[in-house]
This record gives structure tokens, C-alpha cells and sequence, in this order.
């Protein structure tokens, strides 16, 4: 059981606490993780909630005075956003502890049933005794504000209630207006049930432990809604999470970060501003029998190895975008829904209705068609000094050579794989952003963009975007509209996330701006420890990997952390030389040694060399295929593309009509 120095927060509370919200800000430091973070303020709407009781007895620490707040209730079912309602507080029932008047601040070690609302700044409760039923009895606890997260971690000292023991069960009331509704802190075992929480910052959020209950909580209107990371072996039931806010970023119901093993089952998922679920290096998961309705987007998974359905019962979840048919009616779509995200996952039992499983007569009576395959063919595309050629690493043929003229050595893919996008004409003044059609060779979108430097696509396809020396320009394809952004001028690169509207853009000046699109501006910048020479991402979306000027070392960068996490050896291999690619699965990095025209590839597992070859002519550049089969190097001198496996055994070369400045594979 790991402690967030409750001894020195709660002598910070003692010191600053009172229910006034005019009371300085506190700072905690979470010992074990070394956080420190701050605050800031923002209110936020309230509402009220019901639920179950438990056993326990009671004692009592200190803490500042409490103002009341008024008692309420929720109804939730699955069929809708849950409305509030009020409602007299519940009843003592015998296996309820007893009660207590409790007060800001103070350190539970023993079961109790609170006995009034409180109005706390920072911190209302800290639970951290074993064992201990925490019964808020109806009551609210409100805090001063939903504040704003300090990345990577959220503000731990502003929150409702804080868990640090085991087996801990909070449970009958509500929470709102404060930076954590309940935060689970290392702790194991926990139950959590009917809380409602809302319009705080994050609503409930599993830090480190795990193997806790959440189930009946209204977790709605608050900017991030049920949030793990690195929490593993939690059962998530039954659930209302919906209509979260946005505020750059957040807006999400679900969000699993580093968190495995966990079932998610009879949710409802509904109407958040941003995405439904999100899977972010989580793996093992169940998701089934949730509804997922109307969230923009419904899912992401990022890495796959999540189960969206019972094996047994071949029954899934309902998604209510999902536009398949039910030729016989089981009530169970005959066509897979798809998983948005770069896991490439699916649900092969997607249900018609909303809680469909719960009025079927019959099983499901067929196996599910297979989806399409995903993603594009691969395909490698070389800039050429008078033209752009197709290669088809499969066949180890030049499937066309196109006569357009690019400058710079900037080229991106739509994620279909159907256009290729690149700068043309003068920079200085009047260059174009390009758009060829893969199939055709020909160009067929100009976009007007003076002073082009760098073009990146989204992930969604429904963007290009371009680094200036006056900031990022994005081009809406529906519509044609250039949208200057006030950020994400003069980049090093571009590399947009699969997070909705957030793009990452690396400058010439070390910084690496998140830029939330909609806003046009950069919501939280951080340093590199040198100039970038090179920044690419991992195909989930999940690292960067940054070449530094200075380091003999490539930079891996967590892009849900913002902050540097690893380090990867260049073997020897001077920053200015080099040029790298990491495989789509995120195992294996290779690393092209333009001076010694060498390529190696390091298992980023072990951070050994596993291959390390010499090539036949001046190496320019490299590029990886979409399925990860296919590793692409070009030649100067030569005027080649050497290919090879994934292990980096030679497959072939193919002769290019041109001397090759840079290569790119659709992903």
C-alpha cells in the first residue's frame, strides 16, 4: 500500500484548509512517483446521486470546518444520460457504520458514515486505513473547482476523497467541482459504488494498484470521466459515463493508459465530447455488454490485444454507429464493427439495440463475416530530383514514375494510402501544398501555403497539415479552408496523434508544442534535451522517438506523459548521420547510418543490435511498410531502393529513374 505523504498533507491542510475557498493553494508531493504538481480554479456544474450501504465502525482526526452544500440524488439507467433528482437522504440501514460529523482535511483510519456536506480546499478526506467503509450517507463534497491537470500527472492535491488503503469501500454520495472526485493512490481492492461525480477534472481516477470495483457511480460533466493508469485487474460495472467536457484536452468517458487485465462490462457510455473509450498501451482488457452511443469518436484502441465480446456467448456491445445488417435476426450484426485506433481491433458480435443482450430469445446464430482488411497495400514512395516513384516492395517493382517536381524533403500519405502530399514551388513566396492521386500519379488538390516547410496528414484523413515560419497552417479537405493556427511555426516535424484534434509539432527552438486544433493554439509545450535533427512516432501513436544534436542517444518520448521515459543507444553512430524508423509493433527500431552507408536494427526490448549490415552504395534514407514487413532503403549514387525483411534480410533491390532525396511508406 503506497502512502502520497499523507503526513505532510495533512499538516498542509490543517495549515490552509478551512471550506473557504479564498484559502492559498496547497502543494503535495507524491513521494513514491516524484510529482509535484499545482492548481488553479474552475467551477463546474453539480448534481446529486443514491446508492448501497456497508459495515464498519468509526473514529475521527482533525481537520478545518466544512460548509454545507445541499443533499441530492440520481437515478441512472442505461437507456440515457442520467437526470438528477431530489431526494431526502437515505435511511440508516444496520450494516451502516456510525455516524460522523467530519471536516476538511481529515485522515480516516476506521469505518464511518458522514454526517454532514462539506465544502473543502484542497483536500476534503484522505483514507488510509485498512479495511475502512467510508459511507458518505447522501452527502456532497465539493471542492473548489475542477482546477487544470499538471501533466503527466493530475493535481493529487486537490481532490475529494483520496484512497491510500486496501480493501477501502467509499460508497452513497456525491462528489463535484474539485481536481479528483475519488482518487485510488497504489492502493488494492477497493469497491466504489453509487458515487456520483461531477463537473470535476477527472471523476474517479485508479492510479497504480488495482484489483478495485467500480460499479452504479454517475460519473458525468467532468472534463476526463473514469481514468486508469497503470491500475490493473479492475472490474468497471454498470456504470453511467457520460457527457464529459472538453477542456483541451479531455472530454473522455473511459480512458485506460498502461492499465491491463481489466473487465469493463454494462456500461454506458454516452455523449461524451471527445472520445467514448480509450486504450492507450492497455492490453488484456474485456469490453462487454457496454452501450456506446454518440460519443466523437466512439473508441481507440492503440496496441490491440483487447477482447470486445464473450467468447462464450459470442455476444458483444452495442455501438450505435454501427450501420451493419442482421440477415437473421439474432439480434447480433452479421458484419464486425470496426475499433478506431492503430490496434486494428474489432467487435465481431456488435448487438443491433441498445442492451440488446438483455431481451434475446435467441443465441447468436452464426459466426461474423471477417472484416476487410485494414489498412493500405504497402507501398514505398521515393522523392526523386525531378519526380516522385511508386514501388511495390511485394513484387520489388517501380509501379510508375510521376514528372512532378517537389521541393524540401517533406512528403506524407492520407492514412488510406490514396494520396500523396508534398510541397511544391517556391517557398519564399508562393508554394503549394500537392495532392497526387496514388492511382493516377496525377494532382488533383493545390492549396496555396507560402513559406511550406513541413506537411503531416491526420489520422482521421480529414486534414493536412503545414509548418511555416509563421505557424501551422491546416488545410479541411471537405471544405478547402486554410485555418491558420497560432502555434507550430518553422517544425522539424509534424506528427499528429490519434487523440481527437491534438497534433504534436516539433520546432527548430527544442520545443515540442501539443496543439489542439480547434483552438488553434498550443495547450502544453516541453523541452528536448537538444536541437531535433529527427522526430518520428511509433505507429500507435504512443512514442517519440527524437534524433538530438548533441546526444549519442535517441530521445523516447511518452506522448501521454510528455516527458522523456527512455533512451535508445546509437551504437556509435554520429546524430547528424543517421536517419530512423521504428517497425509499426514498436519492437524494433532501425537506425541508417548515412556516413557508412550501414543500417542496424535494435530490439528496443533489450536495446541489442539484432542485425548489421553494410550497403552497396550512398545510403540516403529509410522507410518501414504499413504491416511491417517491408524495410526500404534508398541509394544514391546507385539510384536504388535496397529491401528487406524485418529481420533485415536482404529481399531484392529495385533500380530508380533518379537521384533519391527521401522516402516514405503509407502507415
Amino acid at each position: 500500500m503506497r502512502r502520497l505523504g499523507v503526513i505532510v498533507i495533512v499538516a498542509l491542510l490543517l495549515a490552509a484548509c478551512g471550506g473557504s475557498s479564498d484559502q492559498p493553494d496547497a502543494t503535495a508531493t507524491a513521494t513514491d512517483s516524484e510529482v509535484t504538481v499545482t492548481s488553479g480554479s474552475t467551477p463546474s456544474p453539480t448534481a446529486d446521486v443514491t446508492a448501497t450501504s456497508g459495515t464498519g465502525a468509526t473514529t475521527a482526526t482533525s481537520g478545518g470546518a466544512a460548509s454545507p452544500a445541499p443533499d441530492a440524488t440520481a437515478t441512472v439507467t442505461s437507456t440515457s444520460p442520467a437526470t438528477a433528482t431530489s431526494a431526502p437522504t437515505p435511511s440508516p440501514t444496520p450494516d451502516t457504520p456510525p455516524e460522523a460529523e467530519l471536516t476538511c482535511g481529515q485522515e480516516i483510519t476506521e469505518s464511518v458514515t458522514l454526517a454532514n456536506d462539506m465544502q473543502c480546499d484542497p483536500i476534503a478526506l484522505i483514507v488510509s486505513g485498512d479495511n475502512v467503509v467510508l459511507d458518505l450517507g447522501g452527502h456532497t463534497i465539493s471542492g473548489p473547482g475542477p482546477y487544470q491537470r499538471a501533466w503527466p500527472l493530475p493535481n493529487f492535491n486537490v481532490a475529494g476523497v483520496i484512497v491510500h488503503g486496501d480493501n477501502v469501500t467509499v460508497r452513497n454520495g456525491m462528489i463535484d467541482t474539485t481536481g479528483l472526485g475519488l482518487l485510488a493512490e497504489g492502493a488494492s481492492g477497493g469497491r466504489f459504488t453509487g458515487l456520483r461525480t461531477v463537473g470535476n477534472y477527472y471523476g474517479i481516477y485508479l492510479y497504480e494498484g488495482g484489483g478495485h470495483t467500480v460499479e452504479g457511480n454517475a460519473v458525468r460533466e467532468n472534463v476526463y470521466g473514469l481514468h486508469l493508469q497503470t491500475s490493473h485487474g479492475n472490474t468497471l460495472l454498470g456504470n453511467d459515463l457520460s457527457l464529459q467536457t472538453h477542456q483541451s484536452p479531455g472530454g473522455y468517458g473511459l480512458y485506460l493508459y498502461s492499465s491491463d487485465d481489466n473487465l469493463i462490462e454494462g456500461n454506458t457510455v454516452q455523449e461524451n465530447l471527445n472520445w467514448g473509450l480509450w486504450f492507450s498501451d492497455s492490453t488484456s482488457n474485456t469490453i462487454v455488454h457496454n452501450n456506446i452511443i454518440g460519443n466523437n469518436p466512439q473508441v481507440s484502441d492503440d496496441t490491440g490485444g483487447n477482447t470486445y465480446y464473450d467468447a462464450e456467448t459470442r455476444e458483444g456491445n452495442y455501438w450505435a454507429d454501427y450501420q451493419g445488417g442482421d440477415a437473421n435476426s439474432d439480434g447480433v450484426g452479421d458484419v464486425p464493427y470496426s475499433i478506431g485506433g492503430p490496434g486494428r481491433s474489432a467487435d465481431p458480435y456488435p448487438f443491433l439495440s441498445q442492451d440488446g443482450w438483455s431481451s434475446r430469445t435467441t443465441g447468436t446464430l452464426a459466426d461474423p463475416t471477417p472484416p476487410p482488411p485494414s489498412g493500405s497495400p504497402p507501398r514505398l514512395y521515393v522523392m526523386l530530383d525531378e519526380g516522385v516513384a511508386a514501388i511495390n516492395p511485394e513484387s520489388g517493382t517501380v509501379l510508375d514514375t510521376w514528372d512532378i517536381a517537389l521541393m524540401g524533403t517533406s512528403l506524407a500519405t492520407s492514412p488510406d494510402g490514396t494520396r500523396l502530399y508534398g510541397i511544391s514551388g517556391d517557398a519564399a513566396e508562393a508554394s503549394n501544398v500537392v495532392a497526387i492521386d496514388t492511382e493516377t500519379g496525377e494532382v488533383v488538390e493545390r492549396w496555396e501555403v507560402p513559406g511550406a516547410l513541413v506537411v503531416a496528414t491526420t489520422y482521421d484523413g480529414e486534414r493536412v497539415l503545414v509548418s511555416t515560419p509563421d505557424g501551422l497552417t491546416e488545410i479541411v479537405l471537405d471544405t478547402g479552408e486554410l485555418r491558420r493556427q497560432q502555434a507550430g511555426a518553422n517544425a522539424v516535424a509534424i506528427t499528429p496523434t490519434w487523440k481527437h484534434n491534438v497534433t504534436l509539432v516539433t520546432d527548430v527552438n527544442w520545443m515540442v508544442h501539443v496543439v489542439y486544433l480547434p483552438n488553434q493554439h498550443a495547450v502544453y509545450s516541453f523541452k528536448l534535451p537538444g536541437k531535433p535533427l529527427q522526430v518520428i512516432d511509433n505507429r500507435n501513436g504512443t512514442r517519440l522517438f527524437a534524433l538530438i544534436d548533441t546526444r549519442d542517444s535517441i530521445s523516447v518520448i511518452d506522448v501521454e506523459q510528455y516527458i522523456e521515459t527512455d533512451s535508445v543507444s546509437l551504437h556509435g553512430i554520429a546524430p547528424e548521420n543517421a536517419r530512423i524508423a521504428p517497425s509499426p509493433d514498436g519492437t524494433t527500431l532501425y537506425v541508417l547510418d548515412r556516413a557508412n552507408s550501414r543500417i542496424i536494427a535494435i530490439d528496443l526490448g533489450t536495446k541489442q543490435i539484432t542485425a548489421d549490415l553494410t550497403l552497396d552504395g550512398s545510403a540516403i534514407d529509410l522507410a518501414v511498410t504499413g504491416n511491417g514487413e517491408w524495410v526500404g532503403v534508398v541509394l544514391g549514387g546507385t539510384n536504388r531502393m535496397a529491401l528487406f525483411d524485418r529481420e533485415l534480410g536482404a529481399r531484392g533491390s529495385v533500380d530508380i529513374a533518379g537521384e533519391p532525396s527521401a522516402l516514405i511508406a503509407p502507415r
